[in-house]
Formats: C-alpha cells, sequence, structure tokens
C-alpha cells in the first residue's frame, strides 16, 4: 500500500489550501451591497489592489428581477475574473438594453417565471427598430451586444439551483439572430498625415521644452544646496533678513528657492493652502511671487506636462490608451541586443566560433528598448514591442528614462497602487491633501478625467485639429501596412494581435480599403493597356518600385491619364514617347532609369530599318531629339560604369 504521506501529499494539501484561498479571496472581491434604495456591485480594480463599485440600482424598478439578475451578474464577473471595465460594461449594457426594454414595455412587475422566449423575441424587434428614415437606431454590433449579455444571465439561471425551478420551460435564445446581416463597427478614420506630422512636431517641441527646464532647474538646485544658512530647517535660525534697498532676499535666487524646498520641506506637493500656512513669509512670498507653476516642475509633472510623453510613446509603441497609461516602470527595459534577430541573448555556443567576438561585440554597442505592458482585453497578454534606443527626446527610451528621474523625488510618497506606474502626476495645487498619483478613470486609466481635459488642451493651445486618442493606434498600424507593402503579418505584429483575424477584422481602415481598391483598378487597367500595344507596355519587366503609370519602362509620368498624344482619361498608351511628353521624367542618378534611357535609344535606331523615313521622323524623332541632346547627357559618370555592367533585356520593337 502506498502511503499519502510525504512530498505528494504535501503538494496536494498544499495546492488545495492555495486554491481555498484563492477561491475565498474571488469572493470577497466579487460581492454585492445592498443598501436603502442601492445594489451595488464590488469588484476589482486596478490590478485587484482595491474594489470598485458598480451600481445596479436599476433593478431595484424591477422588483421581481433585482435579486436573481444581480446574483447572476456577480456570478458571470466573478467565474469569469472580469476586471472593473468589464463589470461595469455588462451592468451598463444591460440597463441600456434589455431592462430598458421592459420599461418600455411596461413590464416592471414581471417575474422570472413569466419570462418567456416571446419577451426575448419582442427584445429583438426592439433592438431592430429604425428612425423615420427606416435607418436602425442601434448599429449590429450594439444589437449583439446587448442580446449577448442577456444570453449570459440566462446561461447562468438555467444552470443556478436556486433559480432553475423559477424558469419558464420555453425561455431560449436562439443562436445566430442576425447570422448573415453585415455589420461590424465603422473603422476609426485615421489621422491625416499632414496633421499626424504637425502632431508629432508639437510633441517633440514639448518635450524638448520641458526636459530642457527640468534639467535646469535641477542642475540650479543641486548648484545651492550648500548654502547652509538658509537651507536651515528651522525659520527661526535663519540669519537672512530681508530689509529693502539693504540686504537682498536670497529667496529671488530660482537655485537657492528650489534647493530650500527640496532640502526643508522634501516632498512636499506645493499648494496654495499650504503656503498660506507657512511661517516664514519671506519664503511664501517669493513662491507667489514667482507663481506655483513656474515652480513645481522641477519637482514633479502636471496631467498636462505628461500629455506630449504620453502621445509620442503612443505613436512608437501603437499602444492602446489604457494600456499604455495605465503601464508600469518595469513593463520597459532597455538592453544589448542585435535588432532584427530573434534572439537579443544568445549564448556563444549558439554562435559560430570565429564570429563569436563580432557578434557580441556588435550586441554590446547595441542599445535596444524593450516595451511589454499587459493588455486586459487581451487577457492580459504582454503586448510586446522593441525599437531601437537612442538619446533622442522622441525616442520612447529617452522619455522612460526621464519619467522614472522625473518622478523619482515623488514617487515614494504615492499611495502603494501608483508607485509602480510609468506616468504620475500631482492633479492640481489648489489643496494641500494633493498627492503624486497615476491614471486612472471610471472605467480604465485611459479615461482619466484630468488627463482627458489637458489632451484637449494640447491641441487648442498648439492651434492643432482636435482627433481623439483611439485614432492613433490605427493611424500608426496603417503606416506599418503601407511600409510593409499590405502585409498582415507585418500589421498585426505592430498591433500585437494573437490571431490575423483580429487585425483584419479591427484594423481595416478607410484608407487601407481605398488603396485596395486602387491597386486592383491598377490592375485592371494595366492589363487593359498590355493588350492594347501587344505586350510592348509590360508591367511585368518593371523592378517594384517603378512607376507603372508610365508607358515606357524606366519612364515616369505625372499623369498618365491626362496624355497630350492619346485619349484623356484613360492609361496613356505612348510606348516609346515618354522622353518628348511634357509629362514624362527619368532619373539620371538612377541605373535602371538610366540604362533603359539607352535601351530606348537603341530600340529607336533599330526602328528605322523597318519604317518608312517620312513616319520614323515625325513619330521617335522628338523622342530621339529628347534623348541624346537632353536626357542623357544628364547621366553622371559613376551611373554610367555601372550601366555598362547591367545585363538589361531589349525592349520590344517600336512600330
Amino acid at each position: 500500500m502506498i502511503s499519502r504521506r510525504g512530498s505528494n501529499a504535501y503538494k496536494l494539501k498544499s495546492r488545495s489550501k492555495h486554491e481555498g484561498i484563492a477561491s475565498l479571496d474571488k469572493a470577497r472581491h466579487y460581492h454585492l451591497v445592498h443598501r436603502t434604495g442601492s445594489i451595488e456591485l464590488m469588484c476589482p480594480k486596478g490590478g485587484g489592489k482595491r474594489l470598485a463599485r458598480v451600481d445596479l440600482s436599476y433593478l431595484l424598478a424591477f422588483p421581481n428581477l433585482s435579486e436573481p439578475i444581480a446574483q447572476a451578474i456577480k456570478e458571470i464577473c466573478r467565474s469569469k475574473d472580469f476586471a472593473y471595465a468589464s463589470c461595469s460594461r455588462l451592468g451598463r449594457e444591460l440597463k441600456s438594453g434589455f431592462f430598458m426594454f421592459l420599461e418600455k414595455e411596461s413590464l416592471n412587475n414581471i417575474k422570472l417565471e413569466q419570462l418567456t422566449t416571446s419577451h426575448i423575441e419582442g427584445f429583438k424587434t426592439w433592438l431592430d427598430q429604425a428612425d423615420r428614415t427606416r435607418v436602425a437606431i442601434y448599429e449590429l454590433n450594439t444589437r449583439e451586444h446587448h442580446m449577448s449579455h442577456l444570453r449570459k444571465v440566462v446561461a447562468y439561471l438555467k444552470q443556478s439551483e436556486k433559480w432553475a425551478p423559477q424558469l419558464a420551460s420555453d425561455l431560449h435564445i436562439r443562436p445566430g439572430m442576425w447570422a448573415g446581416q453585415q455589420g461590424g463597427s465603422k473603422p476609426t478614420p485615421i489621422i491625416h498625415a499632414e496633421d499626424y506630422q504637425k502632431i508629432y512636431q508639437a510633441c517633440k517641441k514639448e518635450i524638448i521644452e520641458i526636459t530642457g527646464l527640468v534639467q535646469a532647474m535641477r542642475e540650479a538646485l543641486q548648484a545651492n544646496l550648500n548654502h547652509a544658512t538658509e537651507l536651515a530647517q528651522d525659520p527661526a535660525e535663519k540669519k537672512v533678513r530681508v530689509k529693502r534697498g539693504s540686504v537682498d532676499n536670497p529667496y529671488e535666487d530660482l537655485g537657492v528657492l528650489l534647493a530650500i524646498l527640496h532640502h526643508r520641506y522634501p516632498r512636499q506637493i506645493l499648494s496654495v493652502e499650504w503656503i498660506n500656512k507657512l511661517n516664514d513669509r519671506t519664503l511664501s512670498r517669493a513662491i507667489r511671487e514667482r507663481g506655483i507653476d513656474n515652480i513645481i516642475a522641477c519637482f514633479y509633472p502636471t496631467a498636462r506636462n505628461l500629455v506630449p510623453f504620453v502621445l509620442m510613446m503612443a505613436i512608437h509603441l501603437d499602444y492602446n490608451k489604457a494600456t499604455l497609461m495605465g503601464s508600469k516602470v518595469g513593463d520597459y527595459r532597455i538592453f544589448s541586443g542585435k535588432f532584427g534577430s530573434p534572439e537579443f541573448s544568445a549564448s556563444a555556443s549558439l554562435i559560430e566560433e570565429e564570429g563569436v567576438a563580432d557578434a557580441a561585440a556588435e550586441r554590446k554597442e547595441e542599445k535596444l528598448f524593450r516595451g511589454a505592458p499587459v493588455k486586459k482585453r487581451s487577457l492580459y497578454r504582454p503586448q510586446e514591442r522593441i525599437l531601437p534606443a537612442e538619446e533622442a527626446p522622441d525616442n520612447p527610451a529617452f522619455i522612460w528614462q526621464f519619467l522614472v528621474e522625473w518622478t523619482a523625488w515623488f514617487r515614494p510618497a504615492a499611495a502603494a497602487e501608483w508607485q509602480d506606474r510609468l506616468f504620475l502626476y500631482v492633479p492640481g495645487s489648489s489643496s494641500a491633501n494633493k498627492r503624486m498619483r497615476g491614471f486612472d478613470g471610471d472605467t480604465d486609466p485611459g479615461a482619466d478625467h484630468s488627463f482627458n481635459y489637458a489632451y484637449k488642451a494640447f491641441f487648442s493651445n498648439h492651434g492643432l485639429k482636435y482627433y481623439s486618442f483611439k485614432q492613433f493606434r490605427p493611424t500608426g498600424l496603417d503606416i506599418v501596412d503601407v511600409e510593409f507593402g499590405g502585409d498582415i503579418r507585418a500589421k498585426q505584429g505592430a498591433g500585437g494581435h494573437a490571431t490575423m483575424q483580429t487585425t483584419y477584422q479591427s484594423y481595416t481602415t478607410d484608407a487601407q480599403i481605398q488603396r485596395g481598391d486602387e491597386a486592383l483598378a491598377q490592375v485592371s487597367v494595366v492589363r487593359e493597356r498590355f493588350r492594347n500595344t501587344q505586350g510592348k507596355s509590360d508591367p511585368r519587366r518593371k523592378p517594384d518600385n517603378a512607376d507603372v503609370g508610365a508607358a515606357t519602362p524606366g519612364w515616369t509620368c505625372s499623369d498618365p491619364y491626362s496624355s497630350p498624344l492619346y485619349e484623356k482619361n484613360k492609361l496613356c498608351i505612348g510606348y516609346g514617347h515618354c522622353p518628348s511628353c511634357p509629362l514624362g521624367s527619368m532619373t539620371p542618378n538612377d541605373c535602371y532609369s538610366a540604362a533603359q534611357a539607352f535601351n530606348l535609344l537603341d530600340a529607336i535606331d533599330k526602328a528605322v530599318e523597318t519604317m518608312a523615313p517620312a513616319a520614323w521622323v515625325e513619330r521617335y524623332g522628338p523622342s530621339r531629339n529628347a534623348l541624346t541632346k537632353f536626357w542623357l547627357p544628364q547621366v553622371p559618370t559613376h551611373v554610367l560604369d555601372q550601366v555598362r555592367e547591367m545585363k538589361l533585356p531589349p525592349l520590344p520593337p517600336l512600330e
């Protein structure tokens, strides 16, 4: 007989104990609070460090349903370990969905056993209602969400030992209620390229100004920390006396003022109330004269100060607002490695012996910045990004290091739940009880009211066209789509998506759709020209970056649909005529373009043998003159040397 004692028995007991503790903690996290006139669901927020309330008081208007539905919401959130945002959304959308329908139908007193499939179908009909112009009031996505929340509640009630016997036998929510209908949310509009550049430059300008100001103020502070007399802890011990016209006030020097505040009042948030209580009138007067807002930048940022840093990080890293603003200092790091390699810290045994020294030196010299904050909507999966680390004000590595240094003095004084956040700020200076804190909104860090107000002020201060924060991520991913030629795998990697389906469904922008339509149209018209020219204007002969609009290989056309030689509003078929056309041009410094220009000259000269002289002069004489007298003389000598080594096939014969 095998004994249950020993390590295995201990592990089983320990595991059972930990599971029991975890279950108890979860039950404590998710619980209902009933008060007179209110029902609230308590659920974890901020990584489970504190509890937040979800108001379910609207259920009180349905006395026979309030208890089972509230219990269902609690158990759904608990079983799925929902974060506060998901709990709040579930309660909110049930209120604006099914229970609004019941109220509109005057069914406030309906009992649980009276709910039938006919009510479910009535709810669907209510969701499908249209306005006077026959346009659906609710988007298809919204209708599906409202029904899915109700489906979760009904599924729980059917499995509950307490409530299942009370349910009607025919209560059923059929699947696929809107199957076959096209829906989905409209793609988020991307930011116009010119506006995107202006926003970037405004962020960079502010970052340079703020970092320069903070560094200068802290240097002045450090340079004045040796004023022992002025820095005395007790104002009564100070030997400085301010007399008008005789002795200068040392506080008038910014460096001395900052050093005094840092030395005598460490980690003190400057506020009007605190300044009024100072027993050093000279110091309080100096602070008022200089202005609190002109002093606090040395010690800590405000929400407005952080806007350009948050935006610049969002532009480079393509994170969601909540993911970025709720990220922690430890989510980022700088390390040595080789950019583009799948392994950034390979051991010497994995590298060929003759290249070990060179590879190690290369990894040692190159600094990389890695970001991996978790995204709640992706089941807390780290969103990894790796970028080169540079000492530039618009580089994420520089921003990360600066923010950590800027907030280091006051970070220990922040509440425990905020101390590990990257973005910390002080809300304002009107109260003496203000503390450094991180971003936090009603649902997630991205809904912080202080930041949203400061974000709008940023656009207003710079006279920029306003764009919502959620437009930055689709814009950044759209740029990746352009840079990688529409490769959805690159876009998926930049977005940190688990599947390409997520990338395709949620981040297919209008601009991307338009580029796809243009590409299809281009293929169609280029194929038509290929047929009309009997294969002479062949796009397959051109390199990837060549202009397919020009009819002659190696040339570019400024407007191939407005040819002065052929029918307008159709792709030009003027093969061999590009040198003499006012819309055509070539790049003399480009080897391929120069080589094709010589190829064209050879094709024109060979056409003399098959064409009547008068016809040849009329058709290709202007092109030959343009080649020999204007275009080819512009080709540099070093390009000519490379052209001689190129082996391009001859161009199709001219007719």
